[in-house]
């Protein structure tokens, strides 16, 4: 077989990198992972059917764009092992006792590759995607965190939000929101640390501890336990 020219192989490599995907893209993949707390945290086949739909569309459409500028979808070792994952579950479909929820078990392995694709090359080279896309996550996990102290302290009523003197919020199981606000509070503490102007050292200040007060009333023992290990 005829080697490559180092010059040719450079070329390719340099204009995998260069790869920009279109900031439309960016607008919908924010879109994409603003909304699911907020239907249950997805934990049910209504909810994730469309959201099913929402992201395989949106793949599509990324494919067509991957495909047309030449850039490889798999760019690296973990890409490859993650997709081995999503295959391994398609296998099981065959061999699966419940069909239906092997299909399902599927189906949501392959949303979740989705999305590392779309995450992976949407912020790859670009320090500003990639901070608006943890702000767009951060947002998000406020406005669940404010939910579920409104309904504690009864500004306003929202199902199964507050229940047995536990918060749930959006997600109505509070070890579920507990082990959320928990991996977010990290990243708002994170933005906190890195941060040199007052005014967002102030912002995620204040997203951090409000994360933090909703943990606590969650009652999550399990994740009372964690938390200190995780931070």
């Amino acid at each position: 077989m005829k080697a490559i020219p180092k010059s040719k192989r450079k070329t390719k490599i340099n204009k995998d990198h260069t790869y920009e995907a279109p900031g439309w893209l960016l607008g919908i993949f924010c879109i994409l992972i603003f909304y699911p707390p907020f239907f249950r945290g997805l934990f049910f086949q209504k909810e994730l059917l469309v959201t099913h739909i929402f992201t395989f569309l949106f793949l599509a459409v990324w494919l067509y764009i991957k495909i047309k500028s030449d850039s490889p979808v798999f760019q690296s070792v973990p890409d490859l092992l993650a997709f081995g994952i999503v295959l391994l579950y398609g296998i099981s479909v065959f061999y699966g006792v419940n069909v239906r929820l092997a299909i399902a078990e599927f189906m949501k392995y392959a949303n979740y590759f989705a999305i590392y694709l779309l995450a992976r090359d949407l912020c790859r080279g670009n320090e500003r995607n990639r901070k608006v896309i943890l702000n767009v996550l951060l947002s998000s996990s406020a406005v669940v965190a404010l939910i579920g102290i409104g309904s504690a302290i009864g500004t306003f009523d929202y199902s199964g939000a507050f229940s047995g003197n536990r918060i749930s919020s959006t997600f109505q199981y509070p070890n579920a929101l507990a082990a959320y606000l928990c991996a977010l509070m990290i990243l708002s503490l994170g933005f906190l640390e890195n941060s040199d102007k007052l005014k967002e050292k102030f912002f995620y200040g204040a997203l951090a501890n409000l994360m933090l007060f909703t943990f606590i009333p969650t009652f999550s023992r399990g994740m009372w336990l964690l938390a200190p290990v995780m931070l």
